[in-house]
């Protein structure tokens, strides 16, 4: 898929032209994740081995609590629009999702709580089954933050057990 483009002046007449000038370049097309481009020039079966999402980039530097009563950008809307639509493309399109808790100015724990305890009251019923698709990435003084959510994981996991 090519683009065509153009008006191109013609300096003798001073008149308009159309003239048809093929870009060669692939046309960006959006994907079901997040709107993220894709060129459409890619293969099909070259598809990514994980697909990541960036807290800071892709939803906010300003997460907010567990759920919409606690304001906006909370962790009930990270996990229902990004986490758990990403995970569903998993068998088909990515071998595991990426959450890179970087560049944010603060975690709330409740947030946390929600988007990865959430997953294994939803989503998964093991945190073995969790960890094989879900990387959660942390530097400097977010790996705090990535250890509290593996926590929260664990924790439910724990309850989970009990419940079974």
């Amino acid at each position: 898929m090519y683009r065509a483009q153009g008006r191109v002046q013609d300096a003798e007449r001073g008149a308009a032209r159309h003239v048809r000038r093929v870009d060669r370049r692939p046309v960006m097309q959006p994907t079901a994740l997040g709107g993220r481009p894709m060129s459409a020039m890619q293969h099909p079966t070259s598809a990514p081995s994980a697909y990541t999402i960036h807290i800071a980039t892709d939803f906010t530097r300003t997460p907010g609590g567990r759920s919409s009563r606690n304001g906006k950008y909370n962790g009930e809307e990270f996990r229902t629009r990004w986490l758990e639509p990403a995970l569903r493309d998993v068998p088909a399109r990515f071998e595991r999702v990426v959450v890179d808790l970087d560049g944010v100015d603060t975690y709330i724990g409740s947030f946390l709580e929600e988007v990865f305890g959430g997953l294994l009251r939803g989503t998964f019923e093991r945190y073995n089954d969790a960890a094989r698709v879900l990387e959660i990435k942390a530097t400097g003084e977010f790996v705090v933050f990535r250890d509290l959510a593996l926590d929260y994981m664990r924790r439910q996991d724990a309850k989970n057990a009990e419940a079974r």
